[in-house]
């Protein structure tokens, strides 16, 4: 499956270009996909890590990480900055926020799913509609489910109508009339 590069920031990190890509954080920091839980960039081992990702989120201001991970894949990296009164983050707090990231991140994966399907039904639609060929595609119930450019011309030329939406939902009788396709259905 591929990935979709995707880049979402507010606050200070607006400004921030290549925050660092997920195959180098995940590669870099496996331990995040291990034991994704938030944490703060001074806990041991990634206070001084060297870590191209850690130094960047560091340079752009982050004190606290939260990986989004499922299905033992990274999709995301949620970075924090220090609060507005810079009151430090308590346990209740990082616990606040181990339940957003675990209800956030399989919303975030939704998405990233439907634009994918998105994308395959638009391509799916170019090429249906470079067929020169009328192309109808029926469910088992005999209703219009897609039709091609060449399809859908025809079916206004047919039914002498002019279907603003397109076609899709019409029924099997009303694309091929018995006047114009005897017997067909």
């Amino acid at each position: 499956a591929s990935q979709i590069p995707v880049s979402s920031a507010t606050g200070r990190f607006r400004q921030c270009n290549g925050l660092c890509e997920l195959d180098l954080v995940a590669q870099e920091l496996p331990e995040m996909i291990a034991d994704p839980r938030p944490r703060r960039l001074e806990e041991p081992g990634f206070a001084h890590s060297e870590a191209t990702s850690l130094i960047v989120w560091r340079h752009a201001g982050a004190s606290l990480i939260a990986p989004l991970v499922l299905d033992n894949k990274l999709i995301g990296v949620m970075l924090l900055g220090q609060r507005v009164n810079h009151a430090p983050l308590n346990d209740e707090d990082m616990d606040l926020l181990q339940t957003l990231v675990a209800t956030v991140t399989p919303l975030i994966a939704n998405s990233f799913l439907y634009s994918e399907k998105a994308h395959l039904s638009a391509r799916y639609r170019l090429m249906l509609d470079s067929v020169r060929q009328a192309m109808f595609v029926f469910n088992a119930q005999g209703t219009l489910r897609l039709a091609n450019q060449t399809a859908a011309e025809l079916i206004c030329a047919l039914v002498d109508s002019d279907f603003g939406g397109g076609p899709a939902g019409l029924p099997m009788e009303t694309v091929f009339p018995d006047n114009v396709f005897p017997s067909w259905i």
